[in-house]
This record gives C-alpha cells, sequence and structure tokens, in this order.
C-alpha cells in the first residue's frame, strides 16, 4: 500500500521460506511482482496459488492481466475465461475479457463479452457505448491501449 515494493517483496520471500505452501503470501508477492512490472515472476505466483486454491478467481484475472501485458492473449483469454466461471456474475471479467480480445483484433468476441455484461448489468454506459462503437466499425480493428480498462487492486 506504501508503494515500498523491494521492501516488501523481501518480507514475502522471507515469509515463503518460513512457510512455502502460503498461498496468501504468494498471491501477494504476485501483486508486488505485477506492480514491478515482472509479468513472468507475478504469473509464476500466480500459478502456484491457482494450483493450491483452484477456485480463486481473482488469482485467474491477476495471471490473465500478467499475461496480457505480456501480449499472450490466448492464455489471457483462457484465464478470464476460468475466472469468469469462477464467478458468472463479475462484469469487470466479462469487461476485461472483451478488452483483450480487442487487443488481440477479435472485436466480434469482445462484442459477445459486452453483451454477456449488459445482460447482468443493463445500464453499463461504459458497456453501451463501446458496443455501439464496435458494431457500428465498417472494418473493426483493434482498440488502442489506452482504451482498455485498468487494473483491478487484488485486494
Amino acid at each position: 500500500m506504501q508503494k515500498q515494493l523491494d521492501p516488501a517483496l523481501a518480507d514475502f520471500d522471507k515469509a515463503l521460506q518460513i512457510a512455502p505452501n502460503d498461498a496468501n503470501a504468494r498471491r501477494f508477492r504476485g501483486f508486488v511482482f505485477s506492480s514491478k512490472s515482472e509479468w513472468q515472476k507475478a504469473i509464476d505466483d500466480y500459478t502456484v496459488v491457482i494450483q493450491k486454491v483452484p477456485e480463486d478467481g481473482g488469482a485467474y484475472e491477476r495471471r490473465a492481466f500478467a499475461y496480457r501485458s505480456l501480449k499472450k492473449f490466448k492464455e489471457a483469454i483462457a484465464d478470464y475465461t476460468k475466472a469468469i466461471a469462477i464467478d458468472p456474475k463479475d462484469v469487470d471479467g466479462y469487461r476485461r475479457r472483451s478488452a483483450t480480445h480487442m487487443m488481440a483484433g477479435d472485436n466480434k468476441s469482445a462484442v459477445t463479452d459486452l453483451h454477456a455484461l449488459l445482460k447482468i448489468k443493463p445500464d453499463d454506459v461504459e458497456a453501451q457505448k463501446l458496443v455501439k462503437a464496435l458494431e457500428a466499425a465498417p472494418n473493426p480493428s483493434p482498440a488502442p491501449a489506452a482504451t482498455a480498462p485498468a487494473a483491478a487492486s487484488p485486494h
């Protein structure tokens, strides 16, 4: 929380030396790695969390964000899909997967996700506008990174 990433990383490393099976320490260390843009290390930690706690949708979402940051869109979409399966009412999961589809150049799948989001939250103005823009585009192309939703906090 204080943006003291290196001391936090040292603390989580020590915690994992003491309790190597502590999924929470691994999860938070993964978040520190993500905060430092050390995407592969974050992926490695979230993978361990998922192995220990397979129903942890948040770990799938955070690992998907790390994959997306590495432009590994197929892997990111697979993880967002798992997170959505765990919590089918999570509108942010659909929003993030939609953004990843757009980044991958698949606006048709992005629109499908936005329609799923709108079934859960019909008054979502941002999703409504994006659907209209994507459906009106004569030759859809990947959306600029600036239009992709920001990552959610792991807490």
